[in-house]
């Protein structure tokens, strides 16, 4: 394959990523690689592969979101069942495990500390062992993420 075919999908393979047609990423992945044999065109692997990372990336962001709203629809569906733990499972799992995947750290320490906040005060109105047991799983997990975003943070020097 001359260098002019190699550049024409190239350009193809980002058109396709930039669009989200996976597939045909996948297509054109094979016929480069097929075409691909001598140390030269390493820098075309090397593209390959960046392309590739990047769908990875942008199919991970949009999991990303489709977790958030499942999750949020979670909590909706709890909140008409007046399931108040179960309300704090979904936002959790929201503030704890998605905003931080997405880079939203104030958002998940707020998050984080109003459903630890909301479990404890549950754990102390429990009126059964259920219950208390449910709210305390929230409150430690809700806790741990916390601990888990301190651990992270950068003091200013």
């Amino acid at each position: 394959m001359d260098a002019k075919h190699i550049a024409k999908l190239l350009a193809q393979l980002e058109k396709a990523r930039r669009e989200e047609n996976y597939l045909r990423m996948d297509l054109l992945v094979q016929h480069l690689y097929g075409g691909i044999g001598t140390s030269e065109e390493w820098e075309t692997r090397s593209r390959i592969s960046y392309e590739l990372h990047m769908a990875a990336y942008q199919q991970a962001m949009n999991l990303l979101k489709e977790s958030e709203k499942l999750a949020e629809r979670s909590a909706e569906e709890a909140r008409k069942a007046e399931d108040l733990i179960g309300i704090l499972f979904a936002k959790m799992n929201i503030g704890g495990l998605i905003y931080p995947a997405m880079g939203k750290f104030e958002k998940s320490v707020a998050l984080s500390k109003e459903v630890l906040h909301n479990a404890n005060s549950l754990i102390d109105k429990a009126t059964d062992d259920k219950t208390r047991s449910r709210a305390l799983r929230v409150a430690t997990n809700a806790f741990a993420h916390l601990c888990k975003r301190m651990k992270e943070f950068r003091w200013p020097e």
